[in-house]
């Protein structure tokens, strides 16, 4: 539906969050994942503009994670490469920091580092 602005308004309030990718909330732990592979691919929302991004798909989990940069430079040097298609089969480990700042406010997030040995 949309107002006489042109704004759209959601009927739905599911169609505000999209399940298909990890949320900071979703990890209690750091979690030891192996890239699958790398795609890029529209991450909108149900009824939104296209928005292309490239996402990260992992071995062990069904949900995948938005690559942004500063997660982008930390996997490259991870692996050593800053070729993604040889990311595929590279262990990394996966964490919310919660000293993540969005505007000068601590609100957490999402970041990856090398697996411990």
């Amino acid at each position: 539906m949309t107002n006489y602005q042109g704004v759209v308004k959601l009927k739905d309030v599911t169609k505000v969050q999209n399940r298909r990718f990890l949320k900071k909330a979703d990890l209690s732990k750091d979690l030891r994942l192996t890239i699958r592979e790398v795609l890029e691919e529209d991450v909108a929302l149900e009824d939104a503009p296209e928005k292309l991004r490239f996402v990260l798909y992992f071995e062990e989990i069904e949900k995948a994670l938005i690559l942004k940069w500063n997660i982008a430079k930390a996997i490259e040097s991870v692996t050593g490469s800053s070729d993604m298609d040889s990311w595929a089969g590279q262990p990394i480990a996966v964490y919310h920091d919660p000293d993540v700042l969005y505007e000068g406010k601590a609100v957490g997030g999402i970041r990856v580092k090398a697996v411990a040995s």
